[in-house]
């Protein structure tokens, strides 16, 4: 991971819906204007990419690989989005603002 990505950790049995709201308010968040001063403000373009596995077939090197590069996937697409893949299901699906 490059020095502006973050990972967020999620626990327990969370379904996709779940996942995708957290990932949208984290988005709409750091989506909001910053003033700068002077008049000036600015946005910062989010990329968020969520992998999920079950924990009994969990390992994470490859829940973190998947993330990385759902993550890409969305940067690829135009940013300002999420991708989830579910890694047990062999499913994916993105969203954008």
């Amino acid at each position: 991971m490059g020095g502006d990505e973050f990972v967020l950790i999620l626990y327990g049995d969370i379904d996709k819906e779940t996942c995708f709201g957290i990932g949208e308010k984290i988005l709409r968040s750091l989506n909001s204007p910053i003033d700068l001063g002077n008049g000036i403000s600015d946005t910062v373009g989010v990329s968020i990419g969520i992998s999920s596995m079950s924990s009994q077939t969990a390992r994470k090197d490859l829940l973190l690989l998947s993330a990385d590069k759902a993550m890409y996937m969305v940067k690829h697409k135009g940013k300002n989005g999420i991708y989830y893949s579910d890694m047990d299901n062999k499913t994916y699906e993105s969203r954008f603002l």
